[in-house]
């Protein structure tokens, strides 16, 4: 479980959900364990996408099936401890609505990547679908797990996040020349692309310098060819 956690340590929201939630005024205590949650949540997310791909044995080693389930079970277990304490210790009136959240939305990241899996059909609009269900709603659901630590209104920020997210996986995708995206005619892929650069623009929108600061940095990677 180890292994898996410092894997992701690099690239994982944690430190901007932390970021975001003492910003919108959460205290250091609720602002840490928002980024715990999250930390943990990116994880398991990316854990169960590297088992589906045959990427995990690269950091968990040659170790046997049952193994691995055993890391992944742990860490889902984990997620739910940390966002229960997360809200009891936000004393929220929507009892249990944080861990619903946060597995309602890795059931939504299961069936975009077994979209993925099965590529039956395989075009840029089921792309698309993948993109938004897989790292659109992961995010939207980092975002919001930092509102909520400052106990401001989650729904702007996870649809920031959802519009992020499905930026950001596009974006590293074309980075990586990954071959799911390669197998489009470019100017469909442009064309997706300017339409959620515009949609990230929209709905940071409103949300202070700090939303804008991190879509324009997002924008700034697409190179300007859109």
């Amino acid at each position: 479980m180890d292994r898996a956690i410092t894997r992701c340590l690099k690239v994982s929201p944690g430190g901007l959900v932390h970021d975001l939630a003492r910003g919108l005024n959460a205290s250091p205590t609720l602002a840490l364990l928002a980024g715990s949650v999250s930390e943990v949540f990116y994880a398991v997310c990316s854990l169960t996408d590297d088992l589906q791909d045959g990427d995990a044995e690269q950091y968990l080693g040659p170790i046997s099936p049952a193994l691995a389930l055993n890391v992944q079970s742990h860490l889902l277990c984990l997620v739910a401890v940390r966002a229960n304490e997360l809200e009891t210790e936000i004393g929220s009136d929507r009892s249990g609505q944080l861990v619903l959240d946060v597995y309602r939305t890795g059931a939504a990241m299961l069936l975009g990547q077994r979209m993925e899996i099965a590529r039956d059909p395989w075009t840029v609009g089921v792309y698309e679908t993948v993109a938004r269900l897989s790292a659109g709603e992961q995010f939207g659901t980092h975002l919001a797990i930092g509102a909520a630590a400052a106990r401001v209104d989650t729904a702007p920020w996870r649809q920031l996040g959802r519009s992020y997210g499905t930026l950001l996986q596009l974006v590293a995708d074309r980075e990586s020349r990954d071959p799911r995206l390669e197998v489009f005619p470019a100017q469909e892929v442009r064309d997706l692309l300017s339409r959620l650069i515009r949609e990230l623009e929209r709905d940071s929108c409103g949300l202070g310098d700090q939303a804008h600061e991190h879509a324009q940095k997002l924008v700034a990677r697409c190179h300007c060819d859109a």
